[in-house]
């Protein structure tokens, strides 16, 4: 931390019925001199055990703060950041009154923030998990339910907490070409998060044939591999770059193609996926 090794990386999330790049997630890692780029499950845990995760958690929010106004000017359109937010960040009252001063005194815009959430925070206090996250609201922030799916309780957080999107694990999105009962808690949580007025982001998209199956779903958003993997801030602008002039080119072809439109995308995105 103190050598400023701790970056974040943005991976795309795109809307799956127009093809547009509409957010990006924030992913910490750490750049070590030695060990090159680690992954966060590497060093999270450890930041939380030693309660490190608290100013981390500030780290990130400054980054992608002046990250996301940099993605917005450079592609002309308002595009969401997501970071997550540890249970072991707000633990007290007095580290969260401490983030919300800090995001304040930092100008940080929340208007352009998903804040994405865990089971494991909404375990311990439902009452004042719940009057954070409505604060981060009235803030501006929209509020992501991370690893859907995955918790033994997760469907009786959808109507206790103000939730506005909830993201499918990868680990159902990831099987349901081959799993028949992955692909039916696929399809029941896309129709059930719609009928809740809820938004869906799918993770591990990975494949056309992924893409095209969770439209079928009528899902709403996708995120994984198949669009491109976490990419540093210079190279996240590289990639808005790219995908511009693949947009722009196509849109002079033949805009209202479908097979323009998953030209466009692919043409763009495939060099940064590698």
């Amino acid at each position: 931390m103190e050598n400023n090794e701790l970056e974040l990386y943005y991976q795309p999330i795109t809307n799956l019925k127009t093809g547009e790049l509409v957010s990006c997630e924030g992913l910490i890692r750490w750049n070590d001199p030695q060990q090159g780029v680690i992954p966060p499950n590497h060093f999270i845990p450890l930041a939380e055990e030693t309660g490190l995760i608290e100013l981390i958690g500030y780290q990130v929010f400054e980054q992608a703060n002046k990250a996301v106004k940099a993605f917005n000017d450079h592609s002309g359109k308002k595009i969401d950041v997501s970071v997550n937010l540890s249970s072991r960040q707000i633990e007290t009252g007095e580290q969260v009154e401490k983030l919300f001063e800090f995001l304040a005194e930092k100008q940080i815009d929340l208007n352009h923030f998903k804040i994405e959430i865990t089971e494991t925070l909404l375990m311990s206090e439902q009452e004042r998990a719940c009057k954070i996250l409505m604060h981060f609201k009235e803030l501006g922030a929209k509020i992501s339910l991370d690893d859907f799916g995955t918790g033994y309780s997760s469907f009786s957080y959808l109507h206790l907490f103000p939730i506005d999107n909830i993201k499918i694990d990868r680990s159902f999105v990831s099987s349901m070409q081959n799993n028949e009962k992955s692909k039916v808690i696929v399809r029941s949580l896309c129709s059930l998060s719609s009928s809740l007025n809820m938004k869906v982001i799918a993770e591990g998209v990975e494949s056309v044939q992924d893409e095209q199956m969770l439209n079928s779903f009528d899902c709403d958003f996708g995120q994984g591999y198949y669009y491109s993997k976490p990419l540093p801030k210079k190279q996240f602008l590289d990639f808005l770059a790219r995908r511009a002039t693949a947009d722009l080119n196509a849109s002079k072809n033949d805009s209202s193609s479908l097979g323009a439109l998953l030209t466009r995308r692919w043409s763009a995105m495939m060099p940064a996926c590698f």
